[in-house]
């Protein structure tokens, strides 16, 4: 190697130098790192909140209002869900509900018969909520007959927000289901 190369070679400085001396890959990264914050900053200034992250799972199309408990059950786990009961129920609740699944909490001791199931995906909790077939038949569609008295999906909600989707008592006619508000 010749007088010249060297001289050539050891002023260009290694990119671990240029980190280390401060160099043009330590300013690109600061700048990176500004231009991700911005945009950060953006999306919480325009929508209000954060953008959702990987624990957030989306609840809005994940059941379908008439779904069997057993197949909203199998879905769920399939899913990633895990029952998690907000407490344990008792015979006469089990009962009423109908099946065995782990995930009820409680069924009404009155009116049309609502049982609550309750599932935890990270740190996000969901209840689903049931009625018996001929039940929720007579809410909706009152001449259909039922097939089975198996509990059928009403509507299902983000237990920590309130959140609700499915059908919701109606405000205006009593004794009937409506879309929930938050469709």
């Amino acid at each position: 190697m010749t007088a010249r190369h060297r001289r050539f070679t050891s002023s260009v400085p290694s990119p671990s130098q240029q980190i280390l001396d401060g160099g043009r890959l330590r300013r690109s990264a600061y700048l990176l790192l500004g231009a991700l914050a911005g945009l950060l900053g953006t999306t919480l200034l325009l929508t209000g909140s954060a953008p959702a992250g990987p624990s957030q799972p989306p609840l809005k199309g994940l059941l379908e209002v008439g779904w069997s408990i057993e197949a909203a059950d199998s879905h769920l786990r399939r899913t990633g869900w895990s029952p998690a009961p907000v407490r344990q129920p008792d015979a006469l609740d089990r009962l009423r509900a109908g099946t065995r699944l782990s995930s009820l909490s409680d069924c009404s001791g009155t009116g049309l018969g609502f049982c609550r199931y309750d599932y935890r995906r990270g740190a996000v909790n969901l209840s689903v909520i049931t009625l018996p077939e001929q039940a929720m038949l007579e809410l909706i569609e009152p001449q259909q007959p039922a097939t089975t008295n198996g509990a059928r999906v009403v509507r299902w909600l983000q237990a920590d927000s309130e959140r609700s989707w499915g059908l919701c008592a109606s405000s205006s006619a009593p004794n009937r289901l409506v879309p929930c508000p938050d469709q």
